[in-house]
């Protein structure tokens, strides 16, 4: 969110802490690495039940503008295809072959021409689209500089704009992070 930040400067917005149901315990995490399981972790998220859970969430509290992070670009690209057969104009950006381009995807869900946008390791700094109302975080993630980063794509404030925030928490050990990260952004406010 960077140094600087006044109060006032960013949008008002709305958290929705989302169960998931994701079983983090058990296969994604590798001990060896320190890390998530790619491979794994894709498994456990793109799947038909959490899509439409996804889904939901975004109709009964998204916006018409919005970024949704994945795991991955397989991740990615099966939640575009997913919110694309039940009508929402979305697309995947990310560094792969399957990906859309990036210039043009940003112009359209300025222009609303897109509703979402999900990308994967993409996105997390250096864009601007005050437009942005809606953040979709289907990823877990263990840095709370790039959940913060992720969070701050739709705090740049334009008038009568409230940010909607649908974060997939599920029972991960990183959850109180989150809260704890949000304390400095309630103050801006």
């Amino acid at each position: 969110l960077g140094e600087g930040v006044k109060a006032g400067q960013l949008s008002p917005f709305h958290y929705f802490g989302v169960p998931d149901e994701g079983d983090y315990a058990a296969g994604p995490w590798s001990r060896q690495s320190g890390r998530f399981d790619e491979m794994e972790l894709t498994r456990a998220l793109a799947t038909e039940r959490r899509a439409g859970n996804a889904l939901e969430q975004w109709r009964h509290r998204g916006g018409t503008r919005g970024l949704g992070f994945c795991c991955s670009q397989h991740h990615a690209d099966y939640m575009a295809g997913f919110f694309r057969q039940r009508g929402v104009r979305a697309v995947a950006v990310h560094a792969g072959p399957t990906s859309a381009p990036r210039a043009n995807s940003l112009d359209d869900l300025r222009a609303v021409r897109l509703e979402l946008i999900f990308c994967v390791d993409m996105f997390n700094e250096g864009v601007d689209v005050p437009a942005i109302d809606t953040v979709l975080m289907l990823r877990p993630t263990e840095s709370r500089i790039v959940w913060l980063q992720q969070f701050g794509r739709g705090l740049r404030r334009v008038e009568g704009k409230v940010l909607r925030v649908i974060d997939y928490i599920g029972n991960h050990r990183v959850f109180l992070t989150k809260v704890q990260a949000l304390r400095p952004l309630v103050r801006l406010l």
